[in-house]
């Protein structure tokens, strides 16, 4: 980790270099001339500190005091670890280190750039693409998507067909051709990988459309390629992701079509195979009820009819009443399927048209048996009338009561006629 007076003593030799011309070399910076008083403190400054090499020389001779002496030849040794570095341009820096190996802390004096300061307006094109590209490299090893081989000196890339390795070593035109727009590309990556859904087919689709476009690259030329077309490379994976959720979606919404549609079979089967118990009942007890019936004379015959017509109409309402319960339950599925057919219509037309065959044949299926149960329900009550309307030719004395009864209410209706038209007639009187 630097420290802070590591990062003091790279900041006092970014001004001096400022206030003398230094020949920058890989390792030091040396300068001879004339010293100003800020010059001569900061000089002083980094021969107190532990962290930096500071030698001055007068007339050949090494010299410690600063005062004695009008020119100085001052050699500075520059910071090149792993935590904090100062170098002249962009171009020494890639020399020294790889992308994904930056120091924590490096210093650019040309143009003027620390990493640790707060990013400024104005900031050169340069440096933002060299940030990017930082930036970027970082992203893809840290989700998993290349991998860095000291070996091989190479970036990584295993797919299905093997590895694809792209060279570490990069160099000032490698940065110069980063899009501006690799920020966005790292934002995709952000997105994509924002949870955990699919981790492990988001990072062999991001490998294999890496992969893809180093294919026609030289080796030489991978990590160029990478860096300039890194927005492109990174859209190209996530249309690729999005039809991989796509087909996924519509694979999993396909089965629990036909999960459904087997149950909706189920039930359906459940409630045909009733209806047709209930078919097969209905005229066989209304034949057993009507050869039951007495004739006139024999003994308790008005009982035993009685008897007989009271369970036939309690075996019809007992029939009527479920059928009525089939039909409620055949109408829900067939609300339930339609719902179903509607949603899929709207939110998902590609996948609606790959099962609408299967909501057609529900659809029918239900239909059908909603019209099986009417016709039973009517054929109940046709067999009723009809076991009733023997009862009544078997029983004389139900003929009797209901002849009298006919008479009865024969006669009520028109004496009310009667009435209303008395009523009327005084109603008309008294207006005239």
């Amino acid at each position: 980790m630097t420290t802070d007076e590591e990062l003091k003593d790279i900041d006092q030799m970014i001004e001096l270099s400022s206030l003398v011309e230094f020949e920058w070399s890989p390792s030091r910076v040396v300068c001879e001339s004339r010293l100003n008083e800020r010059a001569i403190f900061i000089i002083s400054s980094l021969l107190n500190s532990e962290h930096t090499e500071v030698e001055i020389k007068a007339s050949g001779q090494y010299v410690t005091d600063l005062n004695d002496f009008d020119v100085f030849e001052v050699s500075i040794d520059l910071p090149k670890g792993q935590h904090c570095c100062l170098v002249q341009t962009p171009e020494e820096l890639l020399r020294f280190y790889y992308l994904h190996a930056l120091p924590d802390d490096y210093a650019i004096a040309e143009p003027l750039y620390k990493s640790w300061s707060e990013p400024q307006l104005g900031q050169p094109s340069i440096i933002k693409r060299l940030a990017g590209a930082q930036s970027f490299i970082l992203a893809l090893e840290k989700l998993g998507i290349v991998e860095c081989d000291s070996h091989s000196r190479s970036y990584v890339v295993h797919t299905h067909n093997g590895k694809t390795c792209i060279p570490f070593k990069s160099e000032i035109s490698y940065i110069s051709n980063v899009a501006l727009d690799v920020n966005a590309a790292i934002e995709v990556l952000s997105e994509i990988f924002s949870d955990s859904l699919h981790s492990s087919e988001k990072e062999r689709i991001f490998r294999n459309a890496i992969a893809d476009a180093m294919r026609s690259c030289d080796m030489e030329m991978r990590l160029r390629h990478l860096l300039k077309h890194a927005l492109e490379i990174m859209l190209a994976a996530r249309n690729n992701y999005d039809l991989f959720v796509a087909g996924f979606s519509f694979q999993n919404d396909q089965e629990k079509l036909y999960e459904q549609k087997r149950e909706f079979n189920v039930k359906l089967n459940s409630l045909l195979s009733g209806i047709q118990g209930k078919l097969l009942a209905i005229p066989v007890s209304t034949i057993l009820a009507i050869s039951q019936f007495k004739d006139v004379g024999e003994q308790n015959y008005i009982l035993i009819n009685i008897a007989i017509i009271f369970s036939a109409a309690f075996f019809t309402l007992i029939i009527t009443w479920l059928i009525l319960s089939q039909l409620a339950a055949l109408t829900s599925i067939k609300s339930e399927i339609e719902s179903k057919e509607k949603r899929f219509k709207v939110e998902l037309p590609r996948i609606y048209t790959e099962v609408e065959s299967i909501f057609s044949a529900l659809k029918s299926s239900c239909t059908f048996n909603i019209g099986v149960a009417k016709v039973i329900l009517g054929l109940a009550s046709v067999l009723f009338v009809v076991t009733f309307y023997v009862y009544v030719l078997k029983t004389p004395p139900l003929q009797d009561f209901i002849s009298r009864y006919y008479q009865f209410l024969n006669g009520v209706i028109l004496g009310v006629l009667e009435f209303a038209e008395i009523i009327v007639v005084k109603v008309k009187l008294g207006f005239s």
